[in-house]
């Protein structure tokens, strides 16, 4: 569906003109309302007759990945396809990106689709929004004034501030430190197919124990989670089978998925204590070797 109604567009040059164009008010279009455009992937392909005005980013300076010396910093006009070939994103901690990246979608889409406008449309089972969650990410937006949020509470208000014309100009990523790895764990129709059940887990050893862990989970919610109370009950424990097993039946007691014609909720239940299980072991093997 193309955007048929479509009047106005919009090509500021900074972030300020960005969200004075994106704030709800009286607009130049003459019908419709006003939504960003960053690589068009998602927006041009869902189309919308309610659409009259759109405010092009492309020429906002926000694509780019810097590695400080504390954090990751990652523009929001960054295309997937950068993540999936950035060498600075590919060691222990950080590897489950330019991977969860890879699986978003084909080639041709990475190089157009942006970091920024995933996470405004991300799916329940979007793998790279459930490895951003295990990765401790916080979103950078204009709402007008700049505001820092987790990823978890942007997701939990997303529609709204969205609808209200924040504007996501970062994502900032910690960096974990000696010993820490991630691993992402997934299950789908086919090897290439998107996530029907996906997992992500963060962790570092110390003495053999796991050190602050991140469990996140996609496809068993409304939207990307995590699981703080699994995280928690393996906090200082050795992952042994008997950990394990408790965290993974822990995972499914703790989610309500629903059902669709991809996998029912039992399907999707069970997957999901699997896949955590699988990534809690991934990214503990990884980071005994990380250290």
């Amino acid at each position: 569906m193309a955007l048929i109604h479509l009047q106005q567009v919009y090509r500021p040059k900074t972030v300020e003109e960005a969200v004075t164009a994106l704030t709800p008010g009286p607009s130049p279009a003459k019908e419709g309302r006003i939504a960003a455009l960053a690589g068009g992937t998602a927006l041009v392909a869902a189309g919308g007759p309610d659409i009259g005005a759109v405010v092009d980013l492309s020429g906002l300076d926000l694509a780019y990945i810097r590695v400080g010396t504390k954090e990751v910093r990652i523009g929001a006009m960054t295309p997937l396809q950068a993540l999936v070939d950035a060498p600075e994103l590919g060691n222990a901690a950080w590897g489950i990106l330019p991977q969860a990246a890879w699986l978003e979608a084909g080639r041709n889409l990475r190089l157009a689709a942006t970091l920024g406008g995933t996470l405004a449309t991300a799916e329940p089972e979007d793998p790279l929004a459930v490895a951003l969650l295990a990765l401790e990410a916080e979103v950078i937006l204009y709402a007008p004034e700049q505001q820092r949020l987790p990823l978890d509470d942007f997701l939990e208000g997303r529609e709204q501030r969205l609808a209200d014309g924040a504007l996501i100009a970062e994502v900032a990523l910690p960096l974990g430190g000696a010993g820490t790895a991630a691993a992402l764990a997934r299950v789908g129709r086919t090897p290439r197919d998107r996530p029907i059940v996906c997992a992500a887990a963060r962790l570092r050893l110390v003495d053999g124990r796991c050190q602050a862990p991140v469990l996140a989970l996609g496809g068993v919610a409304g939207r990307p989670i995590r699981l703080r109370q699994v995280e928690a009950m393996i906090a200082g424990k050795a992952l042994d089978e008997d950990v394990l097993t408790a965290a993974a039946q822990a995972v499914v007691s703790s989610v309500s998925p629903p059902a669709d014609y991809r996998g029912s909720a039992e399907y999707r239940r069970a997957m999901a204590g699997v896949l955590a299980r699988r990534a809690l072991i991934a990214a503990a093997e990884m980071a005994a070797t990380a250290g």
